[in-house]
């Protein structure tokens, strides 16, 4: 609460005049006076404690002060209210991180610069002979490889060094918590939909991941439908990841029509501590995440899910994600401030994108 030198000053006048009010002047019948003087019913300390702390027992006489003060206006008192602060915060309802926690998901650490991974891509083929007729040479395996380049995740954030020291709770900590949690959720979305180039190449872009387009609502059929295609290519579906909107429309289907079918997505807490469940569709585990977004991809409001062979997603790390600060570095001891720096290398494979598939236009 901010309020001017003159308005202070008014406020510090008035109230003194709420405690010297003038004496109670009495004149003697006989030809002299006598001036009886009584002491004011106010006390300040206990008129405070009152308004501080809502204790009024043995100061009812100040009562009548705390309708004339009070701790709503400054100049009536306000001013010597002090604000009630705590070091808590209030944390950020945020996203959590969910793709290295699918079923089956690999990780290569400390790969130094390219880290290449040899793939058979087929089989050789047998044929059928007879007596004393030649073996014709069949058609041999093909090979081909999967490569892993770290690509660079950056981050900076700027501190005043008087933030920084007068801040309660402290704000570097909170800068680096939120930054620590933002790139694990950077990490979630390319692996989803990164573009490639200086980012990995995700699920959503990937020439090779198959993908159907709905164009419509998400139907019990539309699920057996990337389960056949995931079978086809000699797997099978271990997980589902989609947008929460889609669970939304998920959980009212049934496998079966009227009161027979059952609901295809199932929910089973597994801890009552952390409110932690494991969600299942069609007896497939799944998570969700808003870093599938609901866009205009291909129409308006449209989503996507992913699901395949969890197994052969590699995420291959470089450096160990740093978090590094300076007050010298840049234009940092210029300007008396803390920088500090986010650094996170990683790249991601699908060993078989062809186990892979995403259905995509699911509308909402």
């Amino acid at each position: 609460m901010k309020t001017t030198k003159t308005k202070l000053e008014a406020f510090k006048k008035s109230l003194a005049e709420k405690f010297s009010r003038e004496a109670d002047v009495r004149k003697s019948v006989d030809s002299g006076s006598v001036v009886e003087v009584k002491e004011t019913d106010y006390c300040f300390t206990k008129y405070l404690r009152g308004v501080i702390q809502g204790d009024w027992d043995g100061a009812k006489d100040e009562l009548a002060l705390c309708k004339a003060l009070n701790q709503a206006t400054g100049t009536a008192g306000g001013f010597l209210v002090p604000e009630q602060t705590t070091n808590d915060i209030i944390e950020l309802l945020s996203e959590k991180a969910v793709m290295r926690s699918m079923p089956g998901v690999r990780t290569i650490s400390d790969i130094k610069e390219k880290l290449v991974l040899s793939r058979q891509d087929t089989s050789t083929a047998v044929s059928w002979g007879g007596e004393n007729v030649e073996i014709t040479e069949n058609t041999n395996p093909t090979f081909g490889e999967v490569s892993l380049e770290p690509k660079k995740m950056v981050g900076m954030q700027k501190i005043s060094a008087e933030m920084l020291k007068n801040a309660s709770p402290s704000v570097d900590s909170i800068v680096i918590a939120d930054m620590a949690r933002e790139a694990a959720l950077e990490e979630d979305r390319v692996i989803l939909e990164g573009t490639g180039g200086n980012q990995p190449l995700g699920f959503y872009y990937h020439p090779n991941v198959k993908n159907t387009d709905l164009s419509a609502s998400i139907t019990f059929t539309d699920i057996l439908e990337a389960m056949y295609q995931i079978e086809i290519a000699y797997a099978d579906i271990t997980g589902w990841v989609g947008n929460p909107r889609t669970k939304h429309t998920l959980r009212t289907i049934t496998s079966g029509t009227g009161v027979t079918g059952t609901y295809i997505y199932q929910e089973n807490r597994i801890s009552d501590k952390d409110n932690s469940v494991i969600a299942s569709l069609y007896g497939v585990p799944c998570k969700w995440t808003t870093q599938i977004p609901i866009t205009n991809r291909p129409a308006s409001n449209e989503s996507y899910m992913v699901a395949g062979d969890w197994n052969n997603l590699i995420i291959g790390e470089g450096r160990q994600m740093r978090i590094d600060t300076t007050t010298t570095g840049g234009d940092a001891f210029a300007k008396d401030q803390i920088h500090i720096r986010l650094i996170r290398e990683f790249d991601t494979a699908l060993r078989h994108p062809e186990t892979f598939v995403v259905v995509k236009g699911i509308q909402v």
